[in-house]
Order: C-alpha cells, then sequence, then structure tokens
C-alpha cells in the first residue's frame, strides 16, 4: 500500500462523522448566507487536514527525490470550501438533485422526486444527504493537497509528474487518464478527480518512475479498445477490479 493511499483512506473516514455533525449543528443550507457560514467553520478543518496531508507528502517525496526542491506553503483558499458547500446543498445555478420519497397531497401517495437539499432541509433523508455529500466532497479537497504538491514540486524542479491508480476500486476514466503515462508537465491540465478518487501523482525525473509498468500496461488496453465503455469493460475484466463511476 503507498503511503498516501493509506492517507487518503484516513481522510475518507474522518470526514464521515465531522461533516455529520456540522449538518447537525447548522442543519443544511438553505441560502447563499448560510452556506457560506458553514463553510466557514468547516475551513479550519480543511486547512489543518491539508497540512498534514502536505506534511505526508513532502516527506514521502523527499525519501524518494532528496534532491528535489520541494516548495512550501498552500494555496487553497476559503471560496474554494464556499463553493463546494453551496454545491453541495444544490444552491448552484445548475443544482445536483437527491431523490426522495415525499408526500404528495395530490395523489394522497408517497411520490419519488427529485429535488435539491436545500428545498427540504427538515427532511432527515436529505441531511443525511446533505452529510454524504459534504464528507465526499471535503476528502477531496484534503488530499487534493498532496496531488497539487507533486504537480507545485514538477513546475519547481522542471520535471513531469504521472497519475496513478490507488486503492481497491477505480474508474474507467482515471484508468484512461493513467494510461498517457509520465506526460504531465507545467504546461498541461490540471489533475483532474471526483468524489472518492484515490489516484495518486508521483514524480517523473528519469526514464524509470513508479508506476510505469501499470500505465503501460493501461496504455496497450487503451490501444485495443474503440473508446472509453469497451475499454472500462477489459480494464475490470483484466485488471480485477470491481469499477466505480467518477462521480
Amino acid at each position: 500500500m503507498k503511503v498516501m493511499e493509506r492517507s487518503y483512506e484516513a481522510v475518507e473516514r474522518a470526514m464521515k462523522p465531522v461533516a455529520a455533525d456540522l449538518v447537525f449543528g447548522y442543519g443544511v443550507p438553505t441560502s447563499i448566507d448560510t452556506a457560506y457560514e458553514l463553510a466557514d467553520q468547516l475551513y479550519p478543518e480543511i486547512m489543518g487536514r491539508r497540512r498534514r496531508m502536505i506534511r505526508d507528502e513532502a516527506e514521502s517525496i523527499a525519501k524518494d527525490h532528496p534532491f528535489l526542491v520541494i516548495p512550501d506553503g498552500d494555496r487553497y483558499p476559503l471560496t474554494a470550501t464556499r463553493k463546494m458547500v453551496v454545491n453541495s446543498a444544490g444552491l448552484a445555478p445548475k443544482p445536483r438533485l437527491a431523490q426522495v420519497e415525499m408526500y404528495d397531497p395530490a395523489t394522497r401517495e408517497m411520490q419519488t422526486t427529485s429535488i435539491a437539499p436545500y428545498l427540504a432541509p427538515d427532511m432527515e433523508d436529505m441531511q443525511v444527504e446533505m452529510g454524504r455529500r459534504l464528507a465526499t466532497a471535503t476528502a477531496r479537497h484534503i488530499k487534493g493537497a498532496s496531488r497539487e504538491l507533486v504537480i507545485r514540486t514538477a513546475r519547481e524542479n522542471r520535471t513531469g509528474w504521472a497519475r496513478q491508480l490507488s486503492g481497491s476500486e477505480n474508474c474507467a476514466f482515471c484508468a484512461m487518464l493513467v494510461s498517457r503515462g509520465a506526460v504531465y508537465t507545467k504546461d498541461t491540465a490540471r489533475f483532474e478527480t471526483h468524489d472518492h478518487c484515490n489516484c495518486t501523482a508521483t514524480l517523473v525525473d528519469g526514464p524509470e518512475w513508479d508506476g510505469r509498468d501499470e500505465a503501460e500496461r493501461l496504455y496497450t488496453l487503451w490501444r485495443r479498445s474503440e473508446g472509453l465503455a469497451e475499454f472500462g469493460k477489459k480494464y475490470r475484466e483484466e485488471f480485477g477490479f470491481v469499477g466505480m463511476a467518477a462521480t
């Protein structure tokens, strides 16, 4: 198990009770202002855990690449937490809806409908859903600190980086990105993630790098596939992963 994989899994576990307590204490945000109030309480928790994530990643980099310069600091702003809470509550212009059973007075029956959490803040199902969304999104923001440090280190030292799979389950989209190998440099796109994504980033400062064999195997699989759907099917079959959807 990779060092950062353990850290990622620990964050996923730790944020569930933290998010549940926040929703229990503040409720589901019903406006931008109340979403910001919840975010302002969550931000110090995120920053504290991001600092620990950066420390763990820096130790891992220093062990494997003792001659590289590791940059200091963190560029994570409060606005990122506020946007995340707004999205989790369904207050964004294009909200993520959640399915819930509600009594329909017209038919006098229970109906399954999809609504944004902020529209039913008193429903227990919506409070649970808000806690789940908040936990997974917060964990993603915290784990991003280690990936960002790898990328910033690559830029500082004019080297490259590669994406690696981590964990027992990985989606086909992540596997496809890993198949690209060490193509990421200071000029390439940022690290794309989704909720529950445990992909890590690794530095590449020579012809051999951690994860190269896996990337080459995935690239061969990608070349034998016509599109992501076929690649995903073959990936699950040949790599033995159950697989999951990128959300």
